[in-house]
């Protein structure tokens, strides 16, 4: 029994001492910021006590992560994986490596320079935690992925070049993800250094303002200006992150790789795999060019598809999942949907824009540009609305999956159900009671369900499951 004991404790490793420190990085940057500021105003006598001051708290922040680093670590015996982290309270996660449905191992700058990986599990139940992440060197790192998710070959199914990478980066952009980040990244450099890069981005703004006003009027200049501003900034960003992406199968794990600052790989166990999501953007309609993203247990690549296939290759995710069944739009149909449920709220977004160009038409002309914006974006969801009535819906396909398509804001989604735990549960209102309709919600594991409505009431009630 000692022998196993220490057999046990033997192959017991630690964390990266990242895994510590980046616990103290907000104090550490709290330290900086005054030395800077007095540094670059010449005071040095407040200079030399904010160094004095900012060393206590320093050697203290260092006391503190080395003990908290001495109690961290991980090991794997057979079959488990086993992490411990915590001072005063000890954290101790013990869980089988088949739960770990999906991991990712990155690698930004920082890390890159101290030979570090940050990786992140991702579990397939629905029980707490449904992710855990922590700091491991790159030897360790990698091992420890060989462990969970091995791999025999990494030749590359999906390697975009050309003109593909450039439909690839396109629609793996996010304008929303790319102003937060680019936010983030202006209001830590603006503390930092103390320049207003705020006022500096309203002037870039006013020289776009100005150069396509030779060509628009002024307030229409503007928008396009700050739309340009915005599609330049989210390109960038998906640049980085996109840039050098491959994706391949090896045996069971499907795995992709890419990224130019921050290395970013990605595994994922195939038979875990509770559903593909097909986006139809409008980049994408435009493009003739679909996304397709995956999701297993708790994981969500919602940010980086893994493969983006062409409109006239619609089984080319086969090569990834052989599973994959494209959806039927003849499956779907119209009849028995309310068209007020589908309509109410682009119509009634389309009104008031409308309105407002009326009223800008006769009142304010020089404010024309914006409510006519507005009245297009509204015009597009609406179309998107109509097409959600006639395609929106469940079906069972062909080899036992289960297709599904549903519309939300400007994107029509489908999506391919693999795993047969599935739940199903609908909801009534009185109108849609007396009309034989219901909206279905289609639950998988994970937490996370997929909605379509006014679907008729006895086909929700006899829907199949996955075979």
């Amino acid at each position: 029994m000692n022998q196993s004991h220490a057999a046990t404790v033997a192959v017991w490793r630690r964390f990266h001492p990242l895994y510590a420190f980046r616990f103290f990085r907000y104090g550490l940057l709290a330290c900086l910021v005054p030395l800077a500021r007095a540094a670059v105003a010449f005071e040095f006598a407040a200079f030399f006590e904010a160094l004095y001051q900012d060393a206590v708290l320093l050697v203290t922040f260092g006391v503190a992560s080395a003990v908290l680093w001495g109690t961290t670590g991980f090991s794997v015996p057979s079959g488990t994986l086993c992490t411990r982290s915590g001072i005063f309270y000890k954290a101790h996660r013990i869980f089988r490596l088949e739960e770990v449905c999906a991991l990712e191992l990155q690698r930004p700058l920082h890390c890159r320079l101290f030979g570090a990986s940050k990786m992140t599990l991702y579990l397939e139940s629905t029980l707490s935690p449904r992710k855990l992440s922590f700091y491991l060197s790159k030897r360790d790192a990698a091992a420890l992925a060989e462990q969970i998710l091995p791999t025999v070959s990494d030749t590359a199914v999906y390697a975009p070049a050309g003109i593909e990478r450039l439909n690839f980066m396109m629609l793996s952009a996010n304008a929303v993800t790319s102003a937060i980040f680019f936010s983030m990244a202006m209001n830590r450099i603006d503390d930092f250094f103390g320049q207003d890069w705020q006022a500096l981005a309203a002037q870039n703004l006013s020289v776009l303002a100005g150069f396509f006003s030779h060509w628009l009027p002024a307030g229409l200049a503007g928008l396009f200006a700050l739309a340009f501003f915005i599609a330049a900034l989210t390109m960038l960003y998906s640049f980085v992150r996109t840039f050098g992406f491959t994706a391949c199968r090896s045996r069971g794990v499907l795995i992709s790789r890419g990224g130019l600052l921050t290395l970013t790989e990605r595994r994922v166990r195939a038979s875990a795999v509770t559903w593909c999501e097909v986006r139809v953007t409008p980049a994408a309609r435009l493009l003739r060019r679909y996304p397709l993203y995956l999701r297993a247990g708790s994981f969500h690549g919602s940010d980086i598809p893994f493969m983006v296939f062409s409109a006239r290759t619609p089984d080319a995710p086969q090569l990834l999942l052989p599973r994959f069944c494209a959806v039927n739009r003849k499956n779907f149909s119209a009849q028995g949907k309310s068209a007020p449920q589908y309509f109410w709220m682009a119509g009634t977004a389309l009104a008031l824009t409308l309105g407002m160009v009326l009223v800008a038409t006769v009142s304010a002309p020089a404010l024309l540009p914006f409510p006519a914006v507005g009245a297009l974006l509204s015009l597009g969801a609406l179309a998107v609305a109509v097409e959600g009535f006639l395609r929106e819906g469940i079906a069972a396909n062909e080899n036992g999956t289960l297709a599904l398509c549903r519309t939300a804001r400007m994107t029509r989604h489908e999506y391919c159900i693999f795993t047969p735990n599935v739940a199903y549960r609908m909801f009534q209102s009185p109108f849609a009671a007396a009309g034989g309709r219901c909206n279905c919600t289609v639950q998988v594991p994970g937490g996370r369900g997929v909605r379509v409505r006014g679907i008729r009431a006895f086909l929700a009630e006899n829907l199949p499951f996955v075979r």
